[in-house]
């Protein structure tokens, strides 16, 4: 018995192509473009969004989050000072005192929630 659906996989490109096209048809004209799409171009996009400003995100990786990832071997870790453990707070990101000041958390987690 087949683990997946036995589609065909140009039937996947096409319904990518599809979507993707669609949606891109949509932003072509935009009220702001902004080029990156790490922590502070995320957010930048979030806040002008909620403001009703029609956002498009270009990002030259194919990941999100920019510099959230680097936390060094392995160690998907980043700590932050204060007062930035507010913008945690608000994005409902758990984070454990490292000493005065200093805060970590978890790096996925919180590009997650961006």
């Amino acid at each position: 018995m087949p683990l997946f659906h036995p589609t065909r996989e140009k039937e996947v490109t096409r319904a990518i192509v599809s979507s993707f096209l669609k949606q891109f048809e949509e932003y072509v004209e935009s009220d702001v473009i902004i080029v990156g799409a790490g922590p502070s171009g995320l957010i930048a996009a979030r806040d002008l969004a909620k403001a009703g400003v029609k956002v498009l995100i270009i990002e030259r990786n194919n990941y999100l989050g920019g510099g959230f990832w680097v936390g060094g071997y392995f160690m998907n870790k980043f700590t932050l000072r204060a007062p930035a453990q507010e913008f945690l707070d608000e994005l409902k990101v758990p984070y454990s005192p490292a000493g005065e000041g200093l805060y970590v958390a978890d790096a996925p987690h919180a590009c997650a929630s961006l």
